[in-house]
């Protein structure tokens, strides 16, 4: 079989989202050193996401809040439910992640997005960027 380049090998692509497609990092972090305000831990944004980008938001709270009467479930549906909401108002893209996204749907790639995200926040930063189909 002859070498048709390296993307012609491949007929889908999976992307993760954020960080990928997205540029949500510094609204996660943002949010999270909000509510951890609330229970006397000050971390700024840029501290939790160079300690904690990629971590679960329940393993989190369960770190920094383990200690207090905190109840995380709770906590972590309040940080989705945030999310959620920047999320419909407006997300970042990563700089160039909208334009390849549409030429590979132009040249018939099936694409696909792979994320640890809650799936309503998922649909609702496709939706912002104008990527979900």
């Amino acid at each position: 079989m002859k070498d048709k380049g390296c993307m012609k090998q491949f007929s889908a692509v999976i992307f993760d989202m954020d960080g990928v497609i997205s540029d949500t990092q510094k609204l996660h972090s943002s949010v999270e050193s909000d509510i951890l305000k609330e229970y006397d831990v000050h971390m700024s944004p840029e501290e939790i996401t160079e300690k904690y980008a990629g971590v679960k938001i329940f393993d989190l709270f369960s770190e920094l809040l383990g200690h207090t009467n905190a109840d995380i479930p709770t906590l972590v549906e309040k940080k989705r439910a945030h999310m959620l909401s920047l999320a419909q108002e407006s997300v970042d893209p990563i700089e160039g992640s909208q334009e390849f996204i549409r030429s590979l749907r132009n040249q018939e790639y099936k694409l696909a997005v792979a994320s640890a995200s809650h799936l309503p926040y998922i649909f609702a930063v496709l939706e912002s960027l104008d990527v979900k189909d």
